[in-house]
C-alpha cells in the first residue's frame, strides 16, 4: 500500500500540494512556500526529502539537511529533520512509521539529530513522541517568534548601526556566535538580505545581524479575515509608510532579523528602530527569535505576534541549547 522513497526537484509540485493541506502556521497566518517547495531547502544546508507515497500520490514528507554548527569540541556536522508533513487523511496511519524507517536505514551511523517545531504544527505530538519507532524526542530549547510592528512608535535618532559588509559581518559572528550557531560561510552570506552593525560611542562594533528578507521562498499569508481591531488601523499603517495588513489570502509583508550576536548586553533594539526609520515602507512586520525566558521580559503589546517552537533532540544528545539564529516559522 506504501512507497516509501527519496524525493527529488522534480516532485515540486507533489510536494506544494501536500505542504498546503498541512496547517503549518498560526490562527493568524499560514506558511505559503511559492512556487517552489526547494527555495526555501536550499537555505537549510545541504538537504535530502524523503517521501511516501500511496497510489502514487505523496502523502508523507520529510526533509534531513547536514548543517556545519559551533560545539565545545570546534565545528561539528549536525543533522536537522525539518518540513515534516503528513496528509490529514493519514495521520493516523503507518506513513510516519515509513518516513523515520527510511531516516534510521538511511543516517544509521549519525549519533544524534534535532528539529524545530512550531506549537501549531498539526504533527508536533507525533514528532516529539517519535509513536516509538524513532527515540523519544528532548526538548533542547524553546525559542518565541516575535512579530514587532513597524507601524507602531517613535524612531529614535541616537542609533549607531549601519549597513556592514559581509566580510566584517562574518568576522564579528565567527569570533562572537554562541555554541550551536551555524557557520557556514556561504549560507550566512546568501543575497537574500544585508548585514547591519551596531556601533558604540566610541566607533567600536559591538553587534551585527542580517536583515532577510524571506518573501521569495515562503510568505505569511492572513488564514483568515484579521480581527476588527487590526483591519481598523489599516489608515494609521497607511500614514505610516508600511505596507498594508492583508486581507485573507494576501501575504504580509514581512521581515527578519538574523543571525543576531553581541558582545555586549541585549541591544536588539538598535536594530529595530534602524528598521523602523529605513525598512517601514518595505515591509509592515519585523519577527525575530529570542530564548523563552527573554520573551517573558519583553512589554506586550497588541499588534505584536507571537510564535512559539520547540528545539527537539533525539539520540544521545549533547549539551546543547537553542541559539539567536535564522528559524524560519
Amino acid at each position: 500500500m506504501y512507497d516509501t522513497m527519496k524525493i527529488t526537484e522534480e516532485e515540486n509540485e507533489q510536494l506544494l500540494s501536500l505542504s498546503r493541506q498541512c496547517d503549518t502556521g498560526s490562527s493568524l497566518f499560514y506558511v505559503d512556500r511559492g512556487t517552489d517547495f526547494h527555495s526555501l531547502s536550499s537555505e537549510l544546508g545541504e538537504y535530502h526529502y524523503y517521501g511516501v507515497k500511496r497510489k502514487g500520490e505523496l502523502i508523507a514528507c520529510i526533509g534531513v539537511t547536514k548543517q556545519f554548527r559551533k560545539m565545545q569540541a570546534g565545528i561539528k556536522p549536525i543533522y536537522y529533520l525539518h518540513d515534516v508533513k503528513v496528509h490529514p487523511n493519514y495521520r493516523h496511519s503507518r506513513a510516519f512509521v515509513h518516513l523515520i524507517h527510511e531516516v534510521k536505514k538511511t543516517y544509521s551511523d549519525v549519533d544524534w539529530m534535532f528539529s524545530t517545531i512550531l506549537s501549531t504544527h498539526s504533527s508536533s505530538r507525533t514528532v516529539v513522541d517519535g509513536r516509538g519507532f524513532f527515540p523519544k524526542g528532548m526538548v533542547i530549547g524553546e525559542m518565541v517568534h516575535v512579530g514587532v510592528p513597524l507601524f507602531i512608535g517613535k524612531q529614535k535618532r541616537d542609533i549607531r548601526v549601519n549597513v556592514i559588509d559581509e566580510q566584517t559581518a562574518w568576522s564579528f559572528y565567527h569570533v562572537t556566535a554562541p555554541l550551536f550557531s551555524r557557520m557556514e560561510y556561504k549560507a550566512f552570506t546568501r543575497k537574500n538580505g544585508l548585514f547591519l552593525g551596531n556601533y558604540d560611542t566610541n566607533g567600536k562594533l559591538i553587534s551585527i545581524c542580517k536583515l532577510v528578507d524571506q518573501s521569495r521562498e515562503r510568505q505569511l499569508r492572513a488564514t483568515k479575515q484579521l480581527p476588527i481591531s487590526y483591519r481598523l488601523i489599516n489608515p494609521i499603517v497607511e500614514m505610516a509608510g508600511c505596507p498594508r495588513l492583508p486581507k485573507k489570502d494576501e501575504p504580509l509583508q514581512h521581515c527578519y532579523l538574523a543571525y543576531y550576536v553581541s558582545n555586549k548586553e541585549e541591544n536588539r533594539e538598535a536594530f529595530i528602530q534602524y528598521v523602523k526609520e529605513h525598512y517601514r515602507h518595505h515591509y509592515t512586520y519585523l519577527f525575530y527569535g529570542i530564548k523563552k525566558q527573554q520573551a517573558n521580559q519583553i512589554r506586550s503589546s497588541k499588534f505584536n505576534v507571537s510564535l512559539q517552537s520547540q528545539m527537539i533532540g533525539y539520540g544521545d544528545v549533547p549539551n546543547v541549547s537553542v541559539s539567536n539564529e535564522l528559524i524560519y516559522i
